[in-house]
């Protein structure tokens, strides 16, 4: 990563990883969000916003930002079988990134983004308004996470 971002401020706190501008900006784009709240179920802390066991309709994200390893320990899972649905190596902003979906369903579409050599931030998105009409990940669910991604690497930067 030739610009390494700082993500310390956002390990403990991951629901700042997203600002209330930004989700009314993301919602004018018709990705409209729900309030974070922070779950600690999972190793690394979480903040969901919305909530999966209970959607009918609208998207679901869950927002983590690792320090344990770098992206390269996803690119490993990848490479290990681990990942077995879509997977699309990018750049966002000129920071490496990794679409994929671990549930081989269009519905679902994560990304991992390098922040450092050691760290980085991974963006869970299901969508569940479209459960009967499965576009492509190109162009649907990993389409919807970009903006979202972005948004979270310029809340990075402007800390």
């Amino acid at each position: 990563v030739r610009d390494p971002l700082d993500i310390k401020a956002f390990v403990a706190e991951p629901c700042k990883g997203i600002t209330e501008p930004q989700k009314r900006a993301l919602g004018e784009k018709g990705i409209v969000l729900q309030s974070g709240a922070r779950d600690e179920r999972e190793s690394v802390p979480n903040c969901f916003f919305g909530d999966i066991n209970y959607a009918k309709q609208g998207i679901y994200v869950a927002l983590s930002f690792r320090e344990d390893a770098g992206i390269s320990s996803v690119y490993d899972k990848h490479a290990k079988g681990f990942l077995p649905g879509y997977w699309a190596p990018g750049e966002i902003a000129g920071y490496p990134v990794a679409f994929y979906s671990t549930r081989m369903s269009p519905t679902n579409c994560d990304i991992s983004i390098a922040t450092s050599d050691t760290n980085y931030v991974e963006i869970q998105l299901d969508r569940f308004e479209h459960l009967n009409r499965l576009e492509p990940w190109e162009t649907g669910s990993c389409a919807i996470l970009r903006p979202i991604a972005e948004a979270v690497l310029d809340t990075i930067r402007a800390q």
